[in-house]
């Protein structure tokens, strides 16, 4: 049997910030975990530093926030996740939104190159519902 999992992610770019980002990507490990709580087999690991966050490229300007939901599809009934985004610190008119795949897009400009950052993730749990 395998058990589903949503979850739902909001980045934030303080207000106190006074830069634009762009989220580039992410990296997660999921653990699955039996009924006591312990480790099952070995981690995940997804590695996805430029594919965005649900094909999404979202510049985030001070104050801003950028929300999404995915999942994940486990063999046991608990799992943790945790992991980064790839950010990278961008010019405040480049353009807001953007897809993977969209003709429009452009790589990240040369002199950006040099601002990426990784943007912790803490590690939160997937608990599959009982029902009774």
């Amino acid at each position: 049997q395998k058990y589903r999992f949503a979850y739902r992610i909001r980045v934030e770019n303080l207000p106190s910030n006074n830069k634009s980002v762009q989220l580039l990507g992410r990296t997660w490990n999921i653990q699955e975990l039996n009924e006591h709580g312990h480790f099952v087999g070995d981690p995940v690991h997804v590695y996805a530093p430029t594919t965005g966050a649900v094909g999404h490229l979202p510049v985030i300007h001070p104050g801003e926030t950028f929300c999404y939901t995915s999942g994940c599809e486990l063999e046991t009934e608990k799992g943790t996740m945790d992991g980064c985004f790839h950010m990278a610190v961008v010019d405040p008119e480049t353009a807001q939104y953007a897809m993977v795949g969209d003709p429009n897009v452009t790589p990240l400009r040369e002199e950006y190159e040099g601002t990426k950052f990784e943007m912790p993730v803490g590690p939160f749990p997937l608990v599959y519902p009982r029902t009774n």
